[in-house]
């Protein structure tokens, strides 16, 4: 009895100490990494100022520097949370005053390099932020992992579906067809 009360003790401890870490230790961690992340994509388009393909007075080079400045100065509050609340609680209609953020004119940028350059720039931003809400979020992270094991199971299931639902229709009608003949016969 007091082996079990120790295991159920031990367990309880645990859980709460995984609950601390993640809550603390790896909230601190998640938005460090992301922030660092962030950092390289406006390093990024920072040297192809410097290396003379685009320049510093560019808007564009400004407008995109500045929404991933915003970025890096809220990652602390990008959460699921967050997220749902902004877009339940959010203006219905787009504000035409200010534009969205990353909306800029891909055509008026100098050269393909450039256009390259920024395309991976915001498309890395925004995995930053899809990877930051799912790693900090405990819910996310148990849902994504349910879907990707899922995910994983079906693709490696299906080849196997076809064949086992027409074997087990062949042997429905292999087992009808002897309870019709025992049927009849009796």
């Amino acid at each position: 009895m007091q082996f079990e009360a120790f295991g159920a003790f031990v367990f309880l401890a645990s859980v709460i100490a995984l609950i601390v870490l993640f809550y603390t230790a790896w909230q601190s961690y998640c938005i460090d990494d992301a922030r660092q992340k962030l950092f390289e994509q406006r390093d990024r388009l920072f040297d192809l100022c410097a290396e003379g393909h685009w320049s510093f007075d560019s808007d564009e080079y400004r407008k995109v520097r500045s929404d991933l400045e915003v970025l890096i100065r809220f990652t602390h509050r990008i959460t699921m949370p967050t997220l749902l609340m902004a877009a339940l609680l959010g203006p219905k209609k787009p504000d035409r005053t200010n534009p969205p953020p990353f909306s800029i004119d891909y055509n008026a940028l100098p050269n393909e390099r450039v256009k390259a350059e920024v395309r991976r720039a915001v498309a890395g931003a925004a995995q930053v932020v899809i990877r930051t809400v799912v790693r900090r979020s405990a819910a996310v992270m148990v849902l994504t992992g349910a879907l990707l094991i899922w995910g994983v199971l079906a693709r490696l299931l299906k080849p196997l579906l076809p064949v086992s639902v027409s074997k087990m229709y062949e042997l429905a009608q292999a087992s009808e067809g002897k309870r019709w003949k025992s049927a009849q016969g009796a």
